[in-house]
């Protein structure tokens, strides 16, 4: 689900239901599988594609609302985050 449908809203109730599982059990088996919660990893898909699109040269706001991201902010706080630095910086470095 999250490869398919990373740039929407998934919550732990949309897993469970295309599981028939609960919320609390796809928070264990997703965790303990992967390592990460679901949401920490749907949010780690979404800076993975970022990075992609700030590469290919689109502006920031696009990019922040095409990955799923509330606003510029919402990309900016992120993928300071994981990554250390903001994506202007990075959009700049790669640039």
């Amino acid at each position: 689900m999250i490869f398919q449908s990373w740039d929407s809203c998934l919550s732990l109730a949309d897993f469970a239901v295309a599981t028939n599982s609960s919320r609390y059990q796809i928070l264990r088996r997703f965790s303990r599988e992967v390592g990460t919660t679901p949401h920490a990893y749907l949010t780690q898909h979404r800076i993975k594609r970022a990075k992609e699109m700030i590469v290919a040269g689109y502006p920031l706001a696009e990019t922040a609302l095409a990955c799923g991201f509330s606003d510029q902010s919402h990309l900016t706080r992120a993928f300071s985050r994981q990554l250390g630095l903001t994506p202007g910086c990075f959009a700049r470095k790669v640039g």
